[in-house]
């Protein structure tokens, strides 16, 4: 009984007293973190423009029974030879309209995603934390 009251007795001078009995270190606050940011310079890349596009003149003729012999004619002399032609039919032609308006379609989003990238600055600066 003797040794338990003893070590009662040591366990509460040693609880109560905590870390007093312990050396004492002087405590110095770490210095604040800094942050410094920066600005880096980025080259953003400007792609070529596409060269401008120069386009034939097409001439089309309309042939039928009523104007025949007198297109036959205009279109040798124009040949300066044998009469030949390519016929198109009017379904033809729709789809050749079709696939050029397609065409069409194509550029311009291809001229919208360049204008995008021309608004852009050369260099842009991007922030950099450190």
């Amino acid at each position: 009984m003797k040794r338990t009251a003893l070590a009662a007795s040591v366990l509460t001078i040693a609880l109560s007293s905590g870390c007093s009995v312990l050396p004492k270190i002087d405590f110095t606050p770490p210095e604040p973190v800094k942050v410094i940011t920066e600005e880096v310079k980025i080259d953003i890349y400007q792609p070529p423009l596409p060269q401008e596009i120069e386009l034939e003149s097409v001439k089309f003729f309309i042939i039928n029974k009523n104007n025949y012999d007198q297109k036959v004619k205009e279109v040798e002399q124009l040949l300066g030879g044998d009469f030949a032609v390519f016929a198109l039919m009017p379904t033809g032609y729709e789809a050749m309209a079709y696939n050029l308006q397609e065409l069409r379609r194509f550029i311009r989003q291809q001229k919208r995603s360049f204008s995008i990238t021309e608004r852009l600055p050369m260099q842009q600066t991007k922030r950099k934390s450190g």
